[in-house]
């Protein structure tokens, strides 16, 4: 169920962009004004978090943010390509994504959540592709997957200018922030850059 309503979304998103890329952002989600209660097993809380900008910095330079999972700011001028990383990504790079209209899902756990982290892939590989996507030979969902160890909580998400911090990973939590964010950021691209996670090391 929960599948088939993110793919509707995420349809629905993708197709009022078909074929162009869009350089301006779309209509503010719904959850806009600040944060939400704990929801779930895994007391997700979503955030409304500031625009810091999308202005381009060096490759592997020292980057800084005002929220923790990042939802914008200075990023590197290369784009990752979207999938699960079983390395850590470097954030200069995905905040790229993000201003793409990607989804990140990220964790700090160590080797306490492997169940979490094969629900999280799971997850991502039973989402359709965006029909954007597709047509520009992308046969997998605008979601990032990957570790990330300056996360201050096990588990979060972002998008551009909205943020979600849990204990674990839960998929309707996940997912419905997925649907409400996805392709809503100062452009909307698919594609990107791939093996980016051996850089900056």
């Amino acid at each position: 169920m929960l599948r088939i309503a993110l793919a509707a979304v995420l349809f629905v998103v993708a197709c009022s962009a078909c074929g162009t890329s869009s350089t301006t952002r779309k209509e503010e989600p719904s959850d806009a004004g600040g944060d939400s209660a704990p929801v779930g097993q895994c007391n997700a809380v979503t955030a409304q978090q500031p625009d810091e900008g999308a202005a381009h910095a060096e490759e592997c330079s020292t980057l800084s943010f005002l929220s923790n999972p990042p939802s914008s700011g200075t990023h590197y001028g290369v784009f990752p390509a979207f999938g699960v990383y079983a390395t850590e990504l470097s954030r200069g790079y995905w905040v790229h994504a993000l201003e793409h209209g990607g989804i990140v899902f990220s964790y700090n756990c160590g080797a306490g959540c492997a169940d979490d982290i094969a629900a999280a892939i799971l997850f991502i590989e039973n989402l359709d592709p965006e029909p954007l996507c597709v047509s520009s030979g992308q046969l997998g969902p605008r979601i990032i997957l990957t570790p990330d160890s300056e996360l201050d909580t096990r588990w979060a998400a972002s998008s551009w200018g909205y943020t979600l911090r849990a204990d674990c990973f839960d998929p309707q939590a996940f997912g419905a922030f997925a649907a409400e964010h996805v392709g809503r950021a100062p452009e909307n691209i698919c594609g990107g850059t791939p093996g980016l996670e051996t850089r900056c090391r």
